[in-house]
């Protein structure tokens, strides 16, 4: 159903990122898969935190008259929706120390970086 690609995915994909930072020295050794994927989801998070938030609503709401209006179905995709909506609180919640433990693997692979550069 459509449900499947709106909130859930993107909030499984932000979730994903932000368990990566669990693992600081896979962050520090694999840049691609580690580090960036941690940044990026910060990004993501901090970037489609709104919209996020208000399609989570918008949701809500809609399924809430759906089910007031006995269309068959409609608890299923509420139960994701919430699974999802939980999972997204708690994506937020951690983002500020995901940062904050990120920001010294940030600054020594951006050193080193800058010395393999040459610079």
């Amino acid at each position: 159903m459509w449900l499947n690609a709106l909130p859930c995915t993107h909030v499984l994909l932000q979730g994903h990122g932000m368990e990566l930072a669990r693992s600081p020295e896979k962050l520090m050794k694999d840049f691609e898969n580690g580090l960036r994927k941690v940044m990026d989801a910060l990004y993501q998070v901090k970037s489609q935190r709104a919209q996020t938030d208000l399609l989570i609503d918008q949701l809500h709401e809609a399924f809430s008259q759906l089910a007031k209006d006995k269309v068959p179905g409609v608890n299923k995709m509420e139960k994701r929706l919430e699974e999802a909506s939980h999972k997204w609180d708690e994506i937020k919640k951690a983002q500020p120390q995901v940062k904050t433990d990120v920001e010294p693997i940030q600054v020594g692979t951006g050193s080193r970086l800058w010395v393999a550069a040459g610079r």
